[in-house]
Order: structure tokens, then C-alpha cells, then sequence
């Protein structure tokens, strides 16, 4: 699987998690507290690349705890791999273990600390603990490095949301609409913008 493919399922991993975490606070739920992360990992049989592709399947399942593993064990035979790293991070997004999620993000991004994507990743990650102080700095990060990231602005029009700061909110998503060709971050966007008019 090339690069280009797993990157592309991380940023629609992002696209899905932001909807996701949005969803869960307008219904009234918080964050969930996460379960402690496993003690010790049995890794899977495989290659690396074997590995990773097994992880994207299995994630694009929705079998997001053996996305996990499989990650896990990828990078457990080379633990620079970003791609691995980030989708480790998003996986762990999807089953609430934001403080498992954190972690990856911010070891992605002492490798690359330029990547705007993983910035904005954990943001979504600080967004859905509640820190939205800390989910804000990361959303600006991500857009000062690439400023049409559309996923960043989205994630910043939710935080405004959550403040009730109306005006910059709609800011935001109007530049969602003006920067994505997802169908769904567009609609989901519209939406917001609905609502707050």
C-alpha cells in the first residue's frame, strides 16, 4: 500500500473522529474515561508492511481494537514509521483512549514536528477530553503550517461552538466549504452553519 493511501485514510480517519467527537458533545456526552492501556502486547506475525495493511483493513472495519494491534506491532518493528504512529493514534481516538491517542500524536510530532495533519489530530484528541484550550493551540498550529487544511478549520469551528463564540465559529466552517471535496465534512459543515444562523 503506498504512502499517499495511508495518509489518506489517517486525514479521512481525522474527518470521521472530529464528526464522531462533535456528535458525542452536542448529544450531552463527555469524554469516556478510557480503559488503561494493555500491559503487554502479543505481537501479530508479519512484516511490517503486512502489518500496517492489516491494521488499515481492520480499521476501515471498524475493528478498531485490532487496528491497534496490528499498529502495535508494526511499530514495533520500526518505531519511526509516522504513518503507523498517526493511524495508532486515530485508532485509539475511535475506542475513546484519548490519553493512549495523545501519546502517539505528540511522539509523531517530535519526529515531524511540521506535520499539520498530526497537529490537527491531536487536537481532535484534546477536543475530546475537554481541553480545549490545548485542542485550540493544536487547530492553529495546523493551520499555520497549511492553511487550507479543512479538517483544522472544522475542528476550531467545533471548539468555537463549544465556547459560544458564534461569530468565529461560522468564520470556520464557511472556510470548510470554501476548502473540502468531502462530501461529508461539507455536509456536516453546512449543517453546523444551519444551526447557527
Amino acid at each position: 500500500m503506498s504512502n499517499n493511501r495511508q495518509v489518506l485514510i489517517a486525514v479521512v480517519a481525522v474527518v470521521a473522529v472530529l464528526l464522531l467527537g462533535l456528535l458525542v458533545v452536542q448529544m450531552g456526552g463527555g469524554p469516556a474515561s478510557a480503559p488503561p492501556a494493555e500491559a503487554t502486547l502479543t505481537p501479530l506475525p508479519g512484516d511490517f508492511r503486512s502489518l500496517v495493511q492489516r491494521g488499515n483493513e481492520l480499521y476501515q472495519q471498524g475493528d478498531f481494537a485490532g487496528a491497534v494491534t496490528a499498529y502495535q506491532s508494526a511499530l514495533q518493528q520500526q518505531p519511526g514509521d509516522l504513518v503507523a504512529r498517526v493511524n495508532l493514534g486515530n485508532a485509539f481516538l475511535n475506542l475513546d483512549r484519548y490519553d493512549d491517542a495523545v501519546r502517539e500524536f505528540q511522539a509523531a510530532l517530535k519526529a515531524q514536528p511540521d506535520d499539520a495533519e498530526t497537529h490537527s489530530n491531536l487536537g481532535v484528541a484534546y477536543f475530546r477530553m475537554g481541553r480545549l484550550d490545548e485542542a485550540g493551540k493544536e487547530f492553529q498550529e495546523a493551520l499555520r503550517l497549511k492553511p487550507e487544511l479543512a479538517e483544522a478549520h472544522y475542528g476550531l469551528g467545533a471548539l468555537y461552538v463549544q465556547r459560544g463564540d458564534k461569530a468565529k465559529a461560522i468564520a470556520e466552517f464557511e472556510q470548510v466549504l470554501k476548502l473540502t471535496t468531502d462530501p461529508t465534512l461539507k455536509s456536516e459543515a453546512q449543517r453546523q452553519l444551519q444551526e447557527l444562523r
